[in-house]
């Protein structure tokens, strides 16, 4: 347990820093409840950083496998758990399913985003790092729903996503945009053609004296169930 120090915590008490908060009895410190919805999720985000830990100081990826495989079955050993005994890791050597690709599908593969699907990510603007507009038209390519929220709409931004909404289109993929007409900064131009795609629906709001929304927000939603925001 690293050192104490003065500050806000949100950490699950654990023995490592019940014993640290022993060796410190001048601190004062505050506890709180968990509210029984939020234990699932505390809970699992604490195991699964502790496990992470253990699989980091296992070099070997046989081990690796074999011990997340003891741990959930000792999970499953629990009375009416059985059924967890089908998630167990299958030792292939290739593990990580990336797509399920549809029927007549001629070309190499369905189209990704660079950044992963599973974790967070976060664009900088480095040359180096994929761009926002290129990850943009990707997880368009490959959502099953989009849901869109920007203050405004000008063309020279929607140009360069133009191409993914004439796929969304051909596909009937359904997109929900919500914008505004926050400082008069949209190109009607440009909300207009949004609003002529068949399978587009937008909504914006005149809402100029209680609101300055100056928001910007993409959902992609898949039927494979990794969705995904920006």
């Amino acid at each position: 347990m690293k050192s104490l120090h003065h500050g806000i915590y949100e950490a699950l008490l654990d023995e490592a820093l019940q014993e640290a908060l022993a060796r410190r009895p001048e601190l004062r410190r505050v506890f709180g409840k968990i509210e029984p919805e939020e234990e699932p999720a505390l809970y699992a985000s604490f195991v699964a950083k502790v496990l992470e830990q253990a699989l980091r100081e296992e070099s070997d990826p046989a081990l690796r496998l074999a011990l997340c495989n003891r741990i959930l079955s000792t999970v499953a050993a629990e009375p009416g758990r059985g059924h967890l005994n089908q998630r167990r890791l299958v030792p292939e050597a290739k593990q990580l399913l990336l797509e399920i690709t549809p029927p007549n599908y001629n070309q190499s593969g369905l189209p990704r985003p660079h950044t992963s699907l599973a974790e967070s990510s976060l664009f900088t603007g480095s040359p180096q790092e994929p761009q926002l507009a290129h990850e943009l038209l990707e997880e368009m390519r490959s959502a099953d729903g989009v849901d869109i929220l920007v203050s405004f709409i000008k063309w020279s931004g929607l140009r360069l996503l133009v191409p993914a909404f004439e796929d969304l289109r051909d596909r009937q993929v359904p997109v929900r945009l919500i914008t505004t007409s926050y400082m008069g900064a949209s190109d009607a131009p440009a909300v207009e053609w949004l609003a002529k795609l068949p399978n587009v629906q937008v909504r914006v709001s005149y809402d100029t004296e209680r609101t300055r929304l100056h928001a910007k927000a993409y959902h992609f939603r898949r039927q494979s169930g990794f969705s995904t925001a920006t």
